[in-house]
């Protein structure tokens, strides 16, 4: 008779120890999960940690960055060395009125007097243009001055010159900055009519044979 008490009071305890342990799990489960979830987070950040450490400190020089530009002062423009590549649509697009043909290999630039009396006088021309034709009123035409920006001293290989236009063949050898301006405003202020046109530039790019 003792052990069959015995036997029914082990019976019981382990009954009582196991709806103890549901009740417990079953009253803190979302506690109980919550610790979980926060422990796996934390291994998780301390594994993106050290591969990132780990790949600051192999690759130290993996990005290369340059930032230099040739800052002109007349228009206070910024033009990036990476620009050599660019045609001259793509240079000057922002700063003037500019019509282009299909492939963009020939333009014309629509120089206005507000162009001329806000200092917006210097074109970016690309290496790959080969002639540039100024036209327009004999007048202003005649009232044109005009100068190369470039590390080459022989960039024009020659100049015509006629009533309303001149014309300038142009020796391929890098990308230039190309000054434009009018001596004398006075003479042809009637010209200065807001948004009307005192000329055109003409370019034509190719390359060199």
């Amino acid at each position: 008779m003792k052990d069959l008490s015995r036997n029914s009071m082990k019976k019981n305890e382990k009954r009582c120890k196991g709806k103890n342990w549901r009740t417990f799990i079953k009253n803190y489960f979302l506690e109980i999960l919550g610790i979980i979830i926060i422990i796996i987070l934390l291994f998780a950040l301390l594994n993106g940690r050290r591969k990132s450490i780990n790949y600051n400190t192999k690759n130290p020089s993996s990005i290369k960055v340059s930032k230099k530009a040739i800052v002109q002062k007349n228009n206070s423009k910024s033009i990036e060395v990476s620009q050599f590549n660019k045609n001259t649509y793509e240079l000057n697009k922002e700063y003037f009125d500019l019509f282009i043909n299909k492939y963009e290999s020939q333009g014309i630039f629509r120089i206005k007097p507000s162009d001329i009396l806000e200092g917006n006088t210097i074109i970016q021309f690309s290496h790959k243009v080969y002639l540039i034709h100024i036209f327009g009123n004999k007048e202003v035409i005649d009232n044109i001055e005009f100068r190369f920006i470039s590390h080459y001293n022989n960039l024009v290989e020659n100049i015509e010159r006629g009533d309303n236009f001149i014309t300038l063949y142009i020796r391929r050898k890098e990308n230039f900055s190309f000054y434009i301006n009018l001596r004398n405003r006075e003479k042809i202020s009637k010209n200065f009519i807001k948004n009307d046109t005192l000329f055109y530039i003409e370019y034509q790019e190719g390359l060199a044979e």
